[in-house]
């Protein structure tokens, strides 16, 4: 039997699907009902069984949006889609996750979703009491704790303003700390630890992070990994930007598969018993192993 197939840990595919207009990859394409829909029926075909769905890009080149305009975007197009398809059968396996580093937007969709199964990914790295608040009231929840180095919620869309010179010492500071959090020591199973590529790094320490990650995976038994269409990625294969977008991006894809069978081959060597969620853009790339 294959090596890859004898693991002792589960590989969860996580897609994406932004409702936003200006996400690098695929801004404005989803973000009306029928398209969001269609994706997100895309993606469960292809594969996924998480759905993470993001209406705030905190790519550094964009601006931050309110929480109004966060909330809006929620009610006009996710929140009807997901009422309208989440109680049939083909996706009442599914678990929805939302990408927002706002405590009262993950509240209020926590609120409005009480019957399925629900992930706050928080791309903040913030680990305040909001979080805890939020899991022992919204029992159907988990969460995502993310490697960033914002001083508050408020600043998680200047994130590239808060890099460190160290990323050896940063990160092992980072997973020592939150390990001994009373997040991690409360709530186990129900927090994925995220490195968050692209978030408070340069193109260095993203390159450091994806070869050392896997050395970190015995230290917690459920992660979230992205790094599906990242900027880093597009510019290891062209530092100069001269390749046309579509290409880049397909070529970054074969890329990031490469790292994917590395991280998985390098839990299988290290008997790491857990889940490796992957979000990617094309569920099938996961779907392979």
């Amino acid at each position: 039997m294959n090596q890859i197939t004898q693991r002792k840990f589960k590989v969860i595919n996580m897609g994406v699907a932004n409702v936003t207009p200006n996400s690098f990859s695929d801004g404005s394409k989803y973000n009306d009902h029928q398209s969001l829909k269609a994706h997100i029926e895309d993606l469960v075909n292809r594969g996924a069984t998480i759905i993470d769905i993001g209406a705030e890009s905190t790519a550094p080149f964009n601006e931050p949006i309110t929480q109004e305009m966060e909330i809006e975007r929620y009610e006009n197009i996710v929140i009807p889609v997901l009422k309208e398809i989440v109680d049939k059968d083909r996706f009442k396996n599914i678990t929805w996750s939302f990408d927002t580093y706002r405590f009262d937007v993950a509240n209020f969709l926590a609120n409005e979703f009480r019957d399925i199964r629900i992930i706050w990914n928080d791309v903040s790295g913030v680990n305040d009491e909001a979080i805890i608040e939020f899991l022992k009231k919204h029992q159907h929840t988990q969460y995502v704790f993310s490697f960033t180095h914002v001083p508050t919620r408020e600043r998680t869309s200047f994130h590239m303003d808060y890099l460190k010179d160290d990323i050896e010492t940063s990160w092992h500071d980072w997973l020592n700390q939150a390990l001994n959090s009373k997040l991690l020591i409360d709530y186990p199973q129900r927090v994925f630890l995220d490195p968050c590529f692209g978030f408070s790094k340069s193109y260095e320490q993203n390159m450091w992070l994806l070869d050392e990650l896997a050395q970190s995976f015995l230290r917690h038994p459920k992660w979230l990994i992205g790094i599906s269409k990242k900027s880093f990625l597009r510019k290891t294969i062209d530092p100069n930007s001269e390749t046309p977008k579509e290409e880049l991006l397909s070529r970054s894809e074969v890329l990031h598969q490469r790292y994917l069978e590395g991280w998985i081959r390098g839990a299988q060597e290290r008997n790491f018993i857990g889940e490796l969620a992957f979000r990617v853009h094309d569920p099938e790339i996961i779907s392979r192993f």
